[in-house]
């Protein structure tokens, strides 16, 4: 028999609400049925196996199951890495050019050049021992039930830099969005090892969300799962990718 990894109970004192395996295959059903139903509109080859299961999985980042497991081991690892002893910021940034009008069905993001330049930016300030661990991530968005659109955006964890000059650095090398009402939004992260997972698994989630507001004057929003034609886009603007794809470290 086999000794649990001490993760294991820390994991499920600690994250209630994380996704259940049954709630993440019957989610991978509605991708399934939303990923024939784009390809019968016309909207290219399907890019979600059509099979998952244990000790055949199918290792796509569109993949609930898949996702669910490469977020636990992400989450592990934070944890035996006691990374949280460190003191972190959290900041997220809406960069100009990546969001996605609604109704389009483009596959895949091109992030890599400015990716390329936030990693020159990140090299650039020669301070040892930093380190930002970060995703891409979107959301179909709505106000008043109408869409507005797909806002790719970057989610990091920073370690090493202070908030003003993190700030400098995303200012000279990434094209912000305008239109958002903050572009780059940074906070401190808690120090305490379950505040900082908390935030290590908001950075990295499932990758289908919708966000509702009633107005655009209204803070407050609704996060909930996309209707059938809206998760056939996000499919589409997500690509076939492995769950790890979405993950990178500077």
């Amino acid at each position: 028999m086999s000794k649990r990894h001490p993760f294991d109970k820390f994991f499920l004192e600690n994250f209630p609400r994380f996704e259940t395996l049954e709630e993440c295959e019957a989610r991978r059903m509605l991708v399934q049925l939303a990923d024939q139903r784009r390809v019968e509109q016309g909207h290219g080859p399907s890019h979600l196996p059509l099979r998952c299961q244990a000790g055949d999985a199918c290792y796509s980042g569109l993949c609930p199951v898949c996702v669910r497991q490469a977020r636990y081991r992400f989450l592990r690892l934070g944890y035996d890495r006691q990374l949280y002893k460190d003191k972190w910021l959290f900041v997220t940034v809406f960069v100009g050019g990546w969001t996605i009008p609604s109704g389009n069905h483009i596959s895949r993001l091109d992030s890599d050049r400015d990716m390329s330049r936030l990693r020159r930016g990140i090299y650039g300030t020669c301070i040892p021992n930093v380190l930002v661990i970060g995703a891409i991530e979107t959301v179909y968005k709505t106000v008043a039930n109408q869409p507005v659109g797909k806002p790719f955006h970057l989610h990091l964890l920073v370690r090493g830099l202070t908030a003003e000059r993190m700030r400098r650095v995303i200012e000279w090398h990434l094209p912000l969005d305008e239109t958002v009402p903050r572009s780059i939004d940074i906070k401190q992260v808690g120090e305490s090892e379950i505040e900082f997972l908390n935030t290590l698994s908001y950075a990295f989630k499932q990758p289908f969300w919708k966000s509702s507001k009633a107005d655009a004057g209204t803070l407050e929003r609704r996060i909930q799962w996309p209707k059938p034609n809206e998760l056939a886009e996000l499919i589409s603007n997500l690509g076939p990718h492995e769950p790890y794809d979405r993950l990178f470290s500077i």
